[in-house]
């Protein structure tokens, strides 16, 4: 199950997931064979889950990722699909509320902005003083990067620029890449790269 999984899932990050849910799963039940866990387990392996975990979110994704067995075995389960969709809209409607809670207003998301923006150029100033800063890594430079990144090309994932390639082209769609010649960042590898690239320039 595990060699289907890593065949079927291109992103690590998302077979990562799958695959702690399968083992996770596996380490309670107990049971070797996959079809018959699958197949004769439902009612527990949902119970197992929602017992585990509190959060609806957590549940949705423990589901989504044991289901996903299922599906490249081609197993149905309605059951299953029934409980995903059910903590969709819980996750949904708890988002949503959490939104509602936590909305600022454009006046302070602006003093944030220029608070930022006064670091930034304060580091900058301190690392060109001082290049040491930079060529040994301290954690100025390291601020002083992340304030770059957030500033110049708005709000990444850390698994969309961690594996980032630097490079002087733009000749790869099937990489994560910063362009040092055009300035450009191009996310082609994202949570949502089915809809589209991202492709960001700095300013």
């Amino acid at each position: 199950m595990t060699k289907i999984l890593k065949e079927q899932t291109p992103k690590k990050n998302t077979f990562d997931n799958y695959y702690r849910c399968l083992i996770d799963l596996y380490n309670h039940i107990k049971l070797t064979d996959i079809n018959a866990l699958l197949r004769t387990n439902e009612a527990e392996i949902i119970n197992y889950i929602e017992n585990k975990y509190e959060n609806s979110s957590t549940i949705k994704s423990k589901l989504c990722g044991i289901y996903k067995c299922y599906k490249l075995l081609n197993i149905k389960s309605d059951l299953f699909k029934t409980k995903i969709e059910e903590y969709k809209y819980k996750t949904k409607t708890q988002r949503d509320k959490e939104k509602d809670m936590n909305k600022k207003d454009t006046d302070e998301g602006d003093k944030m902005i220029e608070e930022f923006k006064k670091h930034y150029n304060e580091l900058e100033q301190k690392i060109k003083n001082n290049l040491s800063l930079l060529t040994e890594w301290k954690q100025e430079a390291q601020l002083y990067c992340l304030l770059k990144l957030y500033l110049e090309y708005g709000v990444l994932r850390s698994s969309e620029i961690i594996n980032s390639l630097i490079t002087d082209n733009d000749d790869n769609d099937k990489i994560n890449y910063i362009n040092i010649k055009s300035k450009n960042l191009v996310i082609n590898i994202h949570k949502n790269d089915k809809k589209r690239t991202k492709n960001n320039r700095v300013r």
